[in-house]
């Protein structure tokens, strides 16, 4: 099997319909320079990082960021997995990478995006929780769960602050008129926790 160079990779991955290619090279940490190939849309944006090498699991990561009602967001897990890979195919198999990123790419741009653009516009905010946001359809299960007694918790992708909603107080809780409100219920408690 063969490991495609990253001018290959450059030269086969395709510009989405509607954005702007750029190709630029960046330095790490260490003072390496990489190849960055970046595709700007009207309201999406794609970088691929070129940072692996054949000794690597992956010749690159993907970032997609996109614009919803909010502000921009994206689908990178920060501290802990980045939107999507181009994997070294003598690592992790797989034949054609430069064809799976085009069809990852074409994915994120024709559904991904678009459904997550969806899922921000009906989505709202959870009071007391650091912005937080849950749809319509979980904010209903989270209400019915609390009625029941249980607990629900709600933490952001990546790393950060998580919060557990409790019916009943506990010694570390806080109550939340607000988050009572939001959810129909007399009483909310809620507590933090790390999330990682």
């Amino acid at each position: 099997m063969k490991i495609p160079t990253t001018a290959a990779m450059l030269k086969g991955i395709k510009t989405p319909d509607g954005f702007v290619r750029e190709v630029r090279s960046e330095k790490d940490g260490w003072n390496r320079t990489f190849k960055v190939l970046a595709f700007t849309g009207p309201d999406a944006k794609i970088e691929i990082e070129f940072v692996g090498d054949a000794n690597s699991f992956m010749l690159a990561t993907g970032h997609v960021t996109f614009e919803a009602s909010g502000g921009w967001r994206t689908f990178d897990r920060y501290g802990v997995e980045d939107s999507f890979y181009i994997d070294n195919p003598t690592k992790m198999g797989g034949a054609d990478v430069i064809a799976e990123t085009n069809s990852t790419i074409a994915d994120f741009v024709t559904r991904r995006i678009p459904e997550a653009q969806g899922r921000a516009a009906v989505a709202e905010t959870v009071p007391d929780t650091g912005g937080l946001t849950v749809s319509p359809e979980r904010k209903e299960q989270i209400a019915a769960s609390l009625r029941a007694g249980n607990l629900e918790r709600i933490a952001p992708a990546g790393f950060g602050i998580g919060y557990t909603l409790l019916p009943k107080p506990t010694g570390f809780s806080k109550r939340s008129p607000k988050a009572a409100a939001f959810f129909g219920l007399e009483e909310i408690y809620i507590e933090t926790f790390d999330h990682d």
